[in-house]
């Protein structure tokens, strides 16, 4: 059938606003209250309760998990949720609620995700389980100006298990160096696309997991923190303790303690600074070798 060019123009131009607002950012535009959490509507800037496949922020407002402190809570499959700083005046915080939260795709910015989990008056630990985490660049190491993962109280311990752990942002777990002294256990079965800082601000770390961040940093704060290899081993590009960076090499938790005069990493794994890639070194040589050619080619020429 043909369509004269009237009609192909607004079919055209149907597309492309169908597109858009399939696309569109739901931001949203007020503080989850405490009976609240992503189903409540009214909370979000398209007047709707968030459906499977969307992308929204928090855009500065603190959103909630439904209050489920004993059973598993699931943000809609395929949706992706942005913690972020914008509007709002909480600096965007998202509050699990839940014993265990299941999500497909977060991306933290400028703000934090928090275990605040409590029932009948006893705080209790959170499970997060995500496929895909992105650390966005906005994060940085400038106080105020970064994503945190922690909890509230004494109790709200968190497990996280992350399939993919992406980005180039920085990331503090324990977040802001409060007085509490949780436990964080971390399971990532892929930081290959992770090119940025995991910081253990705050808190009792226990790896589940191996954890290769071949592309990216860990820092830990000296004092009373504590990293707990639980049997597994660590591979990173850089490692800092306090003020002190550690040579490429691979290391005990007996020898860490030694060496840092410490006493705060523990059980059977080892931790491994790997040296500079190989393939930035043969692309030196390379090269060396090319800019040489290149100087015996013109002393031939001049003979």
């Amino acid at each position: 059938m043909y369509l004269s060019t009237p009609v192909r123009a607004s079919a055209c131009l149907l597309a492309v606003v169908s597109c858009s607002s399939l696309s569109a950012v739901v931001t949203l535009i007020d503080n989850n209250a405490s009976n609240e959490s992503w189903v409540t509507a009214a909370d979000w800037s398209d007047g709707l309760a968030v459906t499977a496949g969307g992308d929204y922020s928090t855009d500065g407002y603190t959103l909630r998990s439904p209050n489920t402190p004993t059973w598993a809570s699931t943000f809609p499959a395929g949706a992706t949720l942005t913690v972020e700083d914008g509007t709002g005046a909480s600096g965007g915080i998202f509050l699990i609620k839940s014993g265990v939260l299941n999500m497909d795709n977060v991306n933290l910015g400028l703000g934090g995700l928090v275990a605040s989990n409590p029932n009948n008056g006893t705080n209790l630990a959170t499970t997060w389980n995500v496929t895909n985490l992105t650390v966005l660049a906005a994060s940085t190491t400038t106080s105020g100006e970064s994503a945190a993962i922690k909890g509230s109280y004494t109790g709200n311990d968190i497990t996280m298990n992350v399939t993919n752990l992406l980005g180039s942002g920085y990331l503090a777990i324990g977040g802001d160096g409060g007085g509490l002294l949780l436990n964080y256990t971390l399971n990532v079965s892929d930081a290959s696309g992770f090119t940025g800082i995991l910081h253990l601000d705050r808190g009792n770390l226990i790896l589940s997991s191996g954890l290769t961040i071949s592309s990216g940093s860990f820092m830990m704060s000296d004092g009373t923190n504590t990293l707990d290899f639980g049997g597994y081993d660590m591979v990173v590009s850089s490692f800092e303790f306090g003020a002190t960076s550690l040579s490429a090499n691979t290391y005990t938790s007996a020898e860490l303690n030694t060496l840092l005069s410490t006493d705060v990493f523990s059980g059977v794994g080892s931790l491994t600074v790997i040296p500079e890639p190989a393939t930035t070194t043969i692309a030196l040589g390379l090269a060396v070798l090319v800019l040489g050619a290149g100087r015996i080619s013109i002393k031939r020429r001049r003979k």
